[in-house]
């Protein structure tokens, strides 16, 4: 569904609204916001495999429409859709083992870019669904997990798209930009610094980021005769140093985010992805488990096989940075309690 601009506002204007809505420049985010109030959400085109329209070439996942509509939904999730459960036992499975999990969920595009889905007169409203999913990560830290919550850090990236800037995300793709995955990589490393500052210690040449460039993408989210360019550094490693670094002090578990621009291929790009840039950021590549599918039980599951077959795995991690899409709360493949071996 393509929804026409409705005002001259410029982008910075319209996501300055989202901003103060979402960070507390709003009344009406002082109190859960009833589903009547909020802006309607385009509707998901049949077969549902197909993007969401948004404005000037942006493209939205279905799932990710679906999400926002689940979360206006004040019910608690129940059973296997509960994801605080599995996330509980997971923290204190690796607490046992001297571990600290980290979760990083990925914004909603969404949201973050409500400026090219919502109409500009809706936009400020719009944030009353970014506040319901932020109830996960409320929730979360209530119990004690290290979440980052990083909503602030791209919506103010994203105030400054139209002045030439990185517009944060892709427009034809579900995944971050290449310079967001730099960004959220500094975001890490300063808060893998703040709460253990002695832990990665860089020993040697460090990996180093190249010279910007162009690349031209082909979206998940529209044909594949359909193309993007956009802005990407590769990261160069130093000689002879692992990536994945199976001696690093950190675990890189969780979806696509952890492989776009790092793995090639479907993922866009080789060497300058998540890990490569968290390579950067700390001195050092971190170890990587990651899948092309849902984040949320898959990447668990692979993590115990990878220690069921080699019971000293985990022996030198120190953190586990979980990264998943937002959009998994609501919208996995359920939320199954995985043991660590």
């Amino acid at each position: 569904m393509h929804f026409n601009h409705v005002s001259t506002r410029t982008t910075s204007q319209v996501v300055s609204l989202l901003y103060g809505a979402l960070f507390g420049f709003a009344p009406f985010l002082g109190a859960q916001e009833p589903a009547s109030t909020l802006p309607t959400l385009p509707v998901i085109p049949e077969p549902p495999t197909l993007a969401v329209m948004g404005h000037d070439g942006w493209f939205f996942l279905p799932s990710e429409i679906r999400h926002l509509a689940t979360v206006a939904n004040v019910s608690p999730p129940t059973g296997e859709n509960d994801p605080l459960p599995a996330i509980l036992d997971f923290q204190q499975s690796l607490a046992r083992k001297g571990i600290r999990l980290v979760i990083l969920p990925v914004p909603e595009k969404s949201l973050i870019r409500a400026d090219q889905l919502f109409p500009a007169s809706e936009v400020a409203a719009a944030a009353g669904y970014a506040k319901a999913s932020g109830r996960f990560i409320d929730a979360l830290r209530a119990k004690g997990v290290d979440v980052m919550d990083t909503r602030l850090l791209l919506t103010t990236a994203a105030a400054h798209a139209e002045e030439g800037r990185d517009p944060v995300y892709c427009k034809t793709d579900s995944h971050f930009t290449p310079h967001t995955t730099a960004m959220l990589a500094r975001a890490i490393a300063s808060h893998i610094h703040e709460i253990q500052p002695d832990m990665v210690r860089q020993i040697g040449a460090g990996p180093i980021a190249g010279p910007e460039c162009k690349i031209t993408i082909h979206g998940d989210l529209v044909p594949p005769e359909t193309i993007e360019k956009i802005a990407f550094h590769g990261v160069t490693k130093a000689t002879g140093a692992a990536m994945p670094d199976p001696a690093s002090p950190v675990l890189l578990l969780g979806d696509s985010h952890c492989l776009v621009f790092h793995a090639g291929g479907d993922m866009l790009a080789k060497d300058g992805g998540l890990a490569d840039n968290l390579g950067v950021e700390l001195g050092c590549f971190p170890d990587i488990i990651a899948v092309r599918g849902s984040g949320a039980t898959a990447a668990r599951v692979n993590l115990y096989r990878k220690v069921h077959k080699d019971p000293g795995f985990l022996a030198n991690k120190k953190i586990v940075l979980w990264c998943f899409a937002a959009r998994e709360f609501t919208q996995s493949d359920g939320w199954k309690i995985v043991p660590l071996p």
